[in-house]
């Protein structure tokens, strides 16, 4: 995995981004991986349906990538393999967290509200509400 940290430079001739760092390896264990660019934590889906929630631990702003990783991953559940589509949204509900939208082999669209904190990781709750059905027709839930 790389990490692209942002300048704050959005015109030629400064670059948008400070040179790539790897910050993880072993992410092709994973089927589905989830981030979000506002908290900068990710949750990942493995072969047999477990989600992995990742804190991510911030550079210092300028390009000092000294302690940028992830902390040890904490497990949010199993059967996240009914899902074709995982996806980090806005927050759609009143938690003070993004929300989790998942879509399953039929279409139908699940709301999972946002919870933990950046140490140990934004992850979806365990309780789920239906919220669409259909959405069987798009390649992409962003």
């Amino acid at each position: 995995m790389w990490f692209y940290l942002r300048t704050g430079q959005d015109a030629p001739p400064q670059p948008p981004f400070y040179p790539r760092t790897e910050i993880e390896s072993g992410w092709n264990s994973y089927t589905a991986v989830v981030g979000n660019r506002s908290d900068y934590t990710v949750v990942a889906r493995d072969r047999a349906g477990v989600l992995w929630s990742y804190g991510f631990v911030y550079p210092i702003p300028g390009g000092d990538f000294t302690g940028v990783g992830f902390p040890p991953r904490e497990r949010v559940g199993g059967g996240w393999n009914v899902y074709d589509r995982i996806a980090r949204a806005g927050q759609l509900v009143g938690s003070p967290e993004n929300d989790f939208l998942a879509r399953d082999t039929q279409g139908r669209l699940w709301l999972y509200e946002g919870v933990g904190d950046r140490s140990i990781g934004i992850a979806p709750s365990s309780t789920r509400r239906q919220i669409g059905w259909g959405w069987g027709i798009y390649d992409t839930i962003l």
